[in-house]
């Protein structure tokens, strides 16, 4: 059986549960309804992408994008073609353009044309030392131009010379006067000086 003050603490305790709720409903009524739909019909929405059966560890074909269409560059800015026979495309330039530091464009090609050499003509080195350093740089000149660059033995007989334009040159001195091989960006030439 419920005392008289039970059930008042129950109405109480269900008024108390009831009001947040009858408040929120109060404010909803108050709130301003827009004029229009913010959520798109279903008609309005994009279509939901194709649907498949994926295969997990097999890789999908990507498509090939094919590369934007070049400007034209002037004659002067156009790299050389790939030679076939390991000659500059280029035609020569006088000696004596200035040169100075800037950044080395070529440092990875001329670094990869010497470990070429290193490995597939031992027969120009004593150990770790280049037994003719004029062999030597005039053979990692070669391999550059086998890979499309025009490179040359230039400016001191232990630096090359690397361009891919005749508007400027990268030297590279690629022997020390120890007689083993680095690889040294020295300055770039503008114009090229070969």
């Amino acid at each position: 059986m419920h005392t008289p003050r039970f059930r008042a603490i129950r109405v109480i305790g269900i008024v108390l549960l009831l009001m947040p709720g009858a408040l929120a409903c109060k404010k909803l009524g108050q709130v301003d309804v827009p004029a229009t739909n913010p959520n798109p019909p279903e008609a309005a929405l994009p279509p939901a992408p194709p649907t498949g059966t994926v295969i997990i560890g097999v890789p999908s074909p990507s498509p090939t994008v094919p590369p934007p269409p070049s400007a034209s560059p002037t004659a002067s800015a156009v790299p050389a073609p790939t030679p076939s026979g390991g000659s500059c495309a280029l035609p020569p330039m006088p000696e004596g353009s200035p040169c100075r530091a800037e950044t080395p464009s070529f440092q990875v090609q001329v670094e990869a044309a010497q470990a070429e050499v290193l490995r597939t003509r031992p027969d120009l080195f004593d150990g770790a030392n280049v037994r003719s350093e004029n062999a030597y740089v005039q053979e990692v000149a070669r391999v550059l131009r086998t890979r499309g660059l025009c490179a040359a033995q230039g400016g001191p007989t232990d630096e090359i010379a690397v361009k891919t334009t005749n508007d400027w040159n990268d030297q590279y001195d690629i022997v020390l006067g120890s007689g083993q091989t680095w690889t040294g960006y020295q300055v770039t030439c503008r114009p090229a000086r070969f």
